[in-house]
C-alpha cells in the first residue's frame, strides 16, 4: 500500500500543476429567436408558395436569448441578415437593441426550403460572437428552367452565381414538367421543358466537362440542378445534377422553326437560347476581310438569312445574319478556299438545323451549332453522312460514347480507352 501511494505521488509530481482552464466567453448572446410578425403561409409543401421574381416583404421579430435561456436586455449590437436558398434585396443588417429588434425582410426568386438567418458576425473592431439564428420555413415551389433562364439581358443573369434547382416530371409534385434531353455533347447536354412553348426561355445547357454518362436524347427528367452562370453571355448550369425518370420512354421533340425576322433582335433570340431549332433559306456570307481567318482558327462561318423569295431578312436597315459552326460534327462541309483567305463560293441552304448559342464577343454573335449531318436538309447533306453518323467525330461540342469509338494507331501504338 505504502508503494502504491508513493508511485502515486511521484505521478503527480511528474505531470505537474493542471494548466488553468479559460472559461469561454459567455457575455454575448448564445442564440437568437427569428420569428415571423405575420406568417407568410407555405407552411408545408402541399401549401407550397409559387416560385416568383417579384418582391416579397416579410416582417421578423428577433430575439437575442443568453446562455441563461433569457431575452439579454443589456444586448445591443448590429448583426447579420441572410436569406437562403433565396435573393435578399432588403439591407443585410438590423439593429438589435436591448436585445430585440423587429425588421422588414424583402426577398424573390425563394425556392424549396427557404429561411431567414440572423447572425451576429461582429466587425471589424468588434469581434463576433457568431451566435445565430434562423426562421421557421417558408415552402416555394421550385423554379422552372423558363423561371431560371428569364432576363432583361442577353449576357447576365437574375440568378447568376446561384444554386438552382429546376422541377421537372414527378408524378406527386403540382404542375410537374416535361423536361427533355435534346441534344449531348462530350462537355454537357441541352434539356427543353415542353410544358413551354418554344421561344420562352424554356432550354438549359448543362455544363458537364467531359460527355455526361447514362443521358440519351429523349430522355425524361425529373429534376435538373446547378450553378446558374454566365459563360460569353451564354446561359449555362455548372456542376449540374439530375435525375432521370426511368419510366418514361424516349421522346425526342422535333426542332422548332426559328423566325427569321427575330434574328437581329437578340432579346427575342435569348428567349431561344440552347434550343434546337431549324433556320430556313440562309447562304454563306464572307463579305468582311477577317472572317476567313475567324474560319480557320474557330470553325464558324458567316449566313445571310434570306425570305421566302431569296432577299436578305432586313435588320435596322442592314442585313440579318448568323454564325454557324459545323467544323467538329461534319467537316465534310466546308470552305476550304479560306485556308488562302481567298473568297468562298456562296453555298446556299433551303433549311439548317442546330443548336442556338450565344456569344457576346463573335460576330454575328448569334451562333447555331450543327449537330450531325443529318442537320442539312436531305439535297445538302455531305457524301460521307452516313460513315458520319456510324463514326461520329471527337470534337468541342460533339463526341460519341467512349464505348463505341474507334481510335487508329498513333504514332505505331495501339491506343485505347
Amino acid at each position: 500500500m505504502t508503494h502504491r501511494i508513493l508511485l502515486a505521488f511521484v505521478a503527480v509530481s511528474l505531470l505537474g500543476c493542471p494548466p488553468d482552464i479559460v472559461e469561454p466567453d459567455r457575455s454575448g448572446p448564445m442564440a437568437f429567436n427569428v420569428t415571423f410578425v405575420t406568417p407568410p403561409g407555405g407552411e408545408d409543401a402541399r401549401t407550397a408558395l409559387p416560385f416568383s421574381a417579384d418582391e416579397m416583404e416579410v416582417e421578423i421579430a428577433i430575439e437575442a436569448v443568453g446562455y441563461d435561456r433569457a431575452v439579454m436586455t443589456d444586448y445591443t449590437a448590429t448583426i447579420a441578415l441572410k436569406a437562403t436558398p433565396a435573393q435578399l434585396l432588403s439591407a443585410p443588417f438590423v439593429l438589435v437593441e436591448s436585445g430585440r429588434a423587429t425588421t422588414t425582410v424583402t426577398v424573390a426568386r425563394g425556392f424549396g426550403q427557404v429561411r431567414i438567418w440572423a447572425t451576429d458576425e461582429g466587425t471589424a473592431e468588434t469581434p463576433g460572437t457568431y451566435a445565430t439564428g434562423v426562421s421557421p420555413v417558408v415552402f416555394f415551389q421550385f423554379p422552372t428552367i423558363a423561371d431560371v433562364q428569364r432576363s432583361d439581358s442577353t449576357i447576365t443573369s437574375p440568378m447568376e452565381h446561384t444554386y438552382a434547382h429546376m422541377r421537372g416530371w414527378v408524378d406527386d409534385e403540382p404542375d410537374p414538367r416535361d423536361m427533355r434531353v435534346t441534344a449531348v455533347t462530350n462537355d454537357g447536354f441541352y434539356a427543353t421543358d415542353l410544358s413551354e412553348p418554344f421561344g420562352s426561355y424554356n432550354s438549359m445547357f448543362a455544363f458537364t466537362f467531359s460527355r455526361p454518362d447514362g443521358i440519351t436524347e429523349g430522355m425524361q427528367l425529373k429534376r435538373l440542378s446547378g450553378i446558374v452562370e454566365e459563360f460569353l453571355g451564354f446561359t449555362e448550369l455548372g456542376f449540374p445534377d439530375w435525375e432521370i425518370n426511368e419510366e418514361a420512354e424516349l421522346m425526342v421533340p422535333p426542332p422548332a422553326r426559328l423566325p427569321s425576322e427575330i434574328a437581329c433582335d437578340s432579346n427575342e433570340m435569348e428567349k431561344w437560347e440552347s434550343t434546337v431549332v431549324t433556320v430556313g433559306n440562309l447562304e454563306s456570307d464572307f463579305r468582311g476581310g477577317g472572317e476567313c481567318a475567324d474560319y480557320v482558327e474557330f470553325g464558324q462561318w458567316p449566313a445571310l438569312l434570306l425570305d421566302r423569295r431569296g432577299n436578305p431578312v432586313e435588320c435596322g436597315g442592314g442585313d440579318t445574319r448568323i454564325s454557324v459552326v459545323n467544323i467538329n460534327t461534319v467537316p465534310s462541309f466546308a470552305f476550304p478556299e479560306c485556308e488562302n483567305f481567298s473568297p468562298p463560293a456562296t453555298r446556299t441552304l433551303s433549311s439548317l438545323t442546330g443548336v442556338l448559342r450565344h456569344n457576346r464577343f463573335a460576330s454575328p454573335s448569334w451562333i447555331l451549332e450543327v449537330r450531325d449531318c443529318m442537320d442539312f436538309p436531305e439535297n445538302a447533306r455531305p457524301a460521307d453522312c452516313e460513315e458520319q453518323l456510324n463514326n461520329p467525330l471527337s470534337g468541342p461540342r460533339h463526341a460519341p460514347q467512349w464505348a463505341f469509338r474507334d481510335i487508329p494507331e498513333c504514332e505505331g501504338h495501339l491506343t485505347h480507352r
